[in-house]
C-alpha cells in the first residue's frame, strides 16, 4: 500500500478504494499479541515527485496512514501509536530474524546499534515524523555517519563508568 504511485494506482484499478481502507490492518495484528516488524523503515525513501525522502517516511506512513500522492489517509483504524511504531521498526523487528537476543534495543551486552536524531520522536506531532534527520548513526559501537559538529571530543569529558549488573 505504501509503495510508489505505480502500485498505488494499480491497486485502485484492481481492487478499488474500497480495498485499500481495510489493508494493512497492522494495529488489530498489534492488539492480537502479534509483532508485526517494519522491517525496512529507517531506510532511505524516496517520495512520489522522485525526491529524496526521510527515513522515516515508513514509519510515519504507519502512523498517520497518509499517502504521499493522492494526500488521503487510508484505514486509519489501523495506525499506530508512536511507541507502537517504534516497537515495530527496532526491536519486533529484529525478532524474525532471531536478532532479538543481539538487536533492537539498548540493553547491556546487546550490539551497540543506534540513531540519534534531531528531535524527540515520542513529542513530535505526527505530521512531522517524516522530517526528522538523523544526527548520528552508530553500527557496532561505531560511528557511521555524523552531521558535522554532533560528538564531542572523547578526550575533552571523562566518559561515565558503566557498572555491570
Amino acid at each position: 500500500m505504501w509503495g510508489d504511485r505505480g502500485d498505488l494506482e494499480a491497486s485502485f484499478l484492481i481492487y478499488g478504494t474500497g480495498c485499500l481502507n481495510r489493508t494493512n490492518p497492522i494495529k488489530s495484528l498489534v492488539k492480537a499479541r502479534l509483532h508485526p516488524a517494519l522491517e525496512g523503515t529507517m531506510r532511505l525513501l524516496m517520495d512520489f515527485n522522485g525526491r529524496e525522502g526521510s527515513s522515516f517516511l515508513g514509519i510515519s506512513k504507519t502512523i498517520t496512514r497518509k499517502d504521499e500522492y493522492y494526500k488521503r489517509v487510508w484505514n486509519l483504524s489501523e495506525a499506530l501509536s508512536q511507541q507502537d511504531a517504534l516497537w515495530a521498526a527496532s526491536l519486533r523487528a529484529a525478532e524474525p530474524l532471531a536478532e532479538d537476543r543481539a538487536l533492537g534495543n539498548i540493553e547491556f551486552g546487546k550490539e551497540a546499534d543506534l540513531l540519534i536524531i534531531e528531535k524527540d520522536y515520542l513529542t513530535v506531532p505526527k505530521n512531522q515524523i517524516a522530517n526528522i534527520k538523523p544526527l548520528l548513526t552508530m553500527v557496532g559501537g561505531k560511528v557511521v555517519y555524523e552531521v558535522e559538529g554532533v560528538s564531542r571530543n572523547p578526550d575533552s569529558e571523562p566518559r561515565p563508568q558503566i557498572s555491570r549488573r
